[in-house]
Protein backbone atom coordinates (compact mmCIF):
# COMPACT_ATOMS: atom_id res chain seq x y z
CA UNK A 1 0.00 0.00 0.00
CA UNK A 2 1.86 3.11 -1.08
CA UNK A 3 0.50 6.63 0.27
CA UNK A 4 2.08 9.46 -1.49
CA UNK A 5 2.01 13.09 -1.21
CA UNK A 6 2.93 15.60 -3.81
CA UNK A 7 2.74 19.27 -3.96
CA UNK A 8 3.73 22.32 -6.28
CA UNK A 9 5.01 25.70 -5.30
CA UNK A 10 5.52 28.47 -7.95
CA UNK A 11 7.87 30.58 -6.42
CA UNK A 12 7.60 34.05 -8.45
CA UNK A 13 8.89 36.14 -5.78
CA UNK A 14 11.41 34.60 -4.08
CA UNK A 15 14.74 36.59 -4.75
CA UNK A 16 16.93 33.47 -5.44
CA UNK A 17 17.42 32.19 -8.99
CA UNK A 18 17.21 28.20 -10.00
CA UNK A 19 21.13 28.46 -9.40
CA UNK A 20 21.13 28.91 -5.72
CA UNK A 21 18.06 26.68 -5.09
CA UNK A 22 19.66 23.91 -6.88
CA UNK A 23 23.20 24.92 -4.86
CA UNK A 24 21.09 24.11 -1.83
CA UNK A 25 19.43 21.01 -2.54
CA UNK A 26 22.75 19.58 -3.68
CA UNK A 27 24.03 19.94 -0.28
CA UNK A 28 21.91 17.82 1.68
CA UNK A 29 24.34 15.69 2.93
CA UNK A 30 25.50 19.30 4.71
CA UNK A 31 22.20 20.20 6.17
CA UNK A 32 23.63 20.56 9.51
CA UNK A 33 25.57 23.34 8.72
CA UNK A 34 22.65 25.07 7.44
CA UNK A 35 19.39 23.60 9.08
CA UNK A 36 19.20 24.71 12.50
CA UNK A 37 17.21 21.74 13.65
CA UNK A 38 19.10 19.04 11.95
CA UNK A 39 21.45 16.53 13.48
CA UNK A 40 23.10 14.58 11.26
CA UNK A 41 22.67 14.60 7.56
CA UNK A 42 24.42 11.94 5.42
CA UNK A 43 24.73 11.13 1.72
CA UNK A 44 24.31 6.96 1.81
CA UNK A 45 24.58 6.77 -2.36
CA UNK A 46 24.86 8.41 -5.42
CA UNK A 47 23.47 6.51 -8.29
CA UNK A 48 25.21 6.55 -11.47
CA UNK A 49 24.76 8.97 -14.57
CA UNK A 50 26.38 11.97 -16.10
CA UNK A 51 25.19 14.51 -12.88
CA UNK A 52 24.40 13.06 -9.89
CA UNK A 53 20.40 13.58 -10.14
CA UNK A 54 19.39 10.56 -8.06
CA UNK A 55 21.01 10.07 -4.52
CA UNK A 56 19.85 8.67 -0.59
CA UNK A 57 20.03 10.04 2.27
CA UNK A 58 20.11 9.71 5.80
CA UNK A 59 18.89 12.70 7.95
CA UNK A 60 18.34 13.21 12.03
CA UNK A 61 16.47 16.11 12.67
CA UNK A 62 15.23 16.87 16.33
CA UNK A 63 14.43 19.41 19.12
CA UNK A 64 16.07 18.46 22.79
CA UNK A 65 14.86 15.03 23.67
CA UNK A 66 12.34 14.63 20.34
CA UNK A 67 13.95 13.27 16.90
CA UNK A 68 12.99 12.04 13.57
CA UNK A 69 15.17 10.04 11.62
CA UNK A 70 14.20 8.94 8.04
CA UNK A 71 16.41 8.22 5.00
CA UNK A 72 14.61 8.99 1.41
CA UNK A 73 15.68 9.47 -2.14
CA UNK A 74 15.95 12.74 -4.23
CA UNK A 75 15.48 12.83 -7.63
CA UNK A 76 15.86 16.15 -9.62
CA UNK A 77 14.70 15.92 -13.15
CA UNK A 78 15.13 18.65 -15.90
CA UNK A 79 12.10 19.76 -17.54
CA UNK A 80 12.84 23.28 -18.51
CA UNK A 81 12.86 22.67 -22.49
CA UNK A 82 9.15 20.27 -21.62
CA UNK A 83 7.59 22.46 -19.20
CA UNK A 84 9.97 25.10 -18.15
CA UNK A 85 10.23 23.91 -14.48
CA UNK A 86 12.74 21.65 -12.56
CA UNK A 87 10.84 18.64 -11.12
CA UNK A 88 12.19 17.26 -7.58
CA UNK A 89 11.29 14.08 -6.33
CA UNK A 90 11.63 13.18 -3.11
CA UNK A 91 10.46 9.54 -1.83
CA UNK A 92 11.11 6.76 0.60
CA UNK A 93 12.49 3.39 -0.22
CA UNK A 94 9.83 0.74 0.74
CA UNK A 95 8.03 0.22 3.89
CA UNK A 96 9.75 -3.02 4.63
CA UNK A 97 12.89 -1.46 4.19
CA UNK A 98 12.09 1.77 6.43
CA UNK A 99 10.73 -0.18 9.26
CA UNK A 100 13.28 -3.11 9.37
CA UNK A 101 15.34 -3.29 12.99
CA UNK A 102 18.78 -3.70 11.03
CA UNK A 103 20.40 -2.39 8.45
CA UNK A 104 19.05 -3.83 4.99
CA UNK A 105 20.06 -3.70 1.20
CA UNK A 106 17.85 -1.81 -1.37
CA UNK A 107 19.33 -1.44 -4.60
CA UNK A 108 22.54 -1.86 -3.53
CA UNK A 109 22.32 0.93 -0.92
CA UNK A 110 22.78 -0.08 2.62
CA UNK A 111 19.95 1.61 4.39
CA UNK A 112 20.51 1.85 8.05
CA UNK A 113 17.57 -0.13 10.47
CA UNK A 114 15.14 1.68 12.44
CA UNK A 115 16.12 3.79 15.16
CA UNK A 116 15.91 1.74 18.83
CA UNK A 117 14.37 4.51 21.12
CA UNK A 118 11.21 5.18 23.16
CA UNK A 119 8.71 5.61 20.08
CA UNK A 120 9.34 4.40 16.99
CA UNK A 121 6.43 4.66 14.02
Amino acid sequence: NSHRTTFCYDMPDVPVGAIEVLSLISEVQDAKTWFPFCRKSSELHVFPGRLPLVRIFAVEVGVKMFSIETVFVMAVEDQLKEKGCISIYMFSPPEDVMCSSDASDWMGVEVPGMPQGLLNF
